[in-house]
């Protein structure tokens, strides 16, 4: 039932991002509400469970993108897991919302430098037919981090709520069986 209710999320958010935010672009710029998904989920899970949500939520991605398969679906479980290990674990063992810009900010430039490596790694090997420009990729960055910071807290907020529904359930239905 987790795992249905995650694929109706992630559903959801590509809805929003490619049918409405595909159309209110900020200097050129689309927000990654999956990204901003998954590096909450990493944020709030007591688990690794995350990682196969990064993954399909990542196969997803790529399967509407223009990048080559695995770009995304590699790039979220490698933003979560560090978002993970770093923001729960290394740095604030109690994270809280007002970590929650650092994290996103890591894991723009964290999957931006990823895509820019993975896509350049691919056409060098013949794999790809083009690797992602670098100074497009700089120039971006910027706007890119400003539209995704202004819905940070409205994505982090869902997956706060989705994550305790999930837990609601899960305990009724074990008082109930």
């Amino acid at each position: 039932m987790k795992y249905l209710v995650y694929l109706v999320v992630i559903y959801l958010l590509l809805i929003l991002n490619f049918g409405v935010f595909g159309e209110l672009r900020l200097i050129g710029a689309v927000p990654n509400l999956m990204l901003l998904f998954v590096i909450s989920l990493a944020l709030i899970s007591e688990s690794l469970e995350f990682v196969a949500v990064a993954l399909f939520a990542g196969i997803i991605w790529d399967t509407y993108g223009s990048l080559p398969i695995g770009s995304f679906a590699l790039g979220f479980v490698i933003v979560g897991l560090l978002a993970n290990l770093l923001f729960r674990k290394v740095f604030f063992y109690n994270f809280n919302w007002k970590h929650f810009p650092l994290a996103v900010i890591s894991g723009i430039i964290v999957l931006s430098l990823w895509l820019w490596i993975y896509t350049a790694t691919l056409a060098h090997f013949h794999l790809a037919l083009f690797p992602i420009n670098f100074k497009q990729l700089l120039h971006s960055l910027l706007p890119t981090l400003i539209y995704n910071l202004l819905l940070m807290y409205p994505v982090y907020g869902l997956t706060i709520a989705v994550n305790r529904w999930i837990i609601s359930f899960q305990k009724n239905r074990h008082v109930i069986v």
